[in-house]
């Protein structure tokens, strides 16, 4: 039976459940009793960032065993991309994952197995996969406005490098005298 209480269970408190009165299904046999139990924060993936084309950065609801979570084969990307070439350890429930290839420009999705914490918990099933949208930046249009040349991207631009005139040249060698982000 799944039981949910109003108030959430806290993390490294002890529990007195007592039940009575229970029949089995065919009921021709009672039960009732106490059990003690301490809930335990389960690990879980909390988020994944993505650094660049070839790196994410990991975050985990615990703190992690770090010879479990140095492993490159712990971690795995879909679409034949597969594990990655190092990891890193950030802080003590992070990481840093990279691979040799970049991303492509697709949902992909994260499983982490075998994963443990500092106290020997393995990563729980419900938490070790995360689906994440990775988008390459590539031109949409290039278009020409009376003198001017506008450039549409498929995301925001960084402010700096987007008004970089050494960032543009024509094939005829020219580069801009000015670029405004728009």
């Amino acid at each position: 039976v799944e039981l949910s209480f109003s108030d959430g269970l806290l993390p490294g408190i002890d529990y007195r459940l007592s039940f009575s009165n229970l029949l089995n299904k065919s009921e021709n046999s009672t039960s009732s009793g106490l059990q003690i139990f301490s809930f335990v924060e389960p690990l879980l993936i909390s988020s994944v960032s993505i650094e660049d084309d070839q790196t994410l950065v990991v975050t985990f609801s615990r703190e992690l065993d770090v010879s479990s979570a140095e492993s490159i084969a712990r971690y795995e990307l879909d679409l034949a991309i597969g594990n990655p070439s190092s990891v890193s350890i950030i802080s003590s429930n992070q990481v840093r994952l990279s691979w040799t290839s970049s991303f492509p420009s697709a949902s992909l999705i994260l499983t982490v197995d075998g994963l443990l914490d500092v106290d020997g918990e393995l990563i729980s099933d419900l938490g070790k996969r995360v689906t994440f949208d990775y988008l390459n930046l590539e031109v949409d249009t290039v278009f020409q406005q009376e003198q001017a040349v506008i450039v549409k991207f498929n995301q925001d631009l960084d402010a700096n490098s987007a008004v970089d005139v050494t960032s543009y040249r024509l094939d005829n060698g020219q580069q801009p005298l000015k670029v405004v982000l728009s």
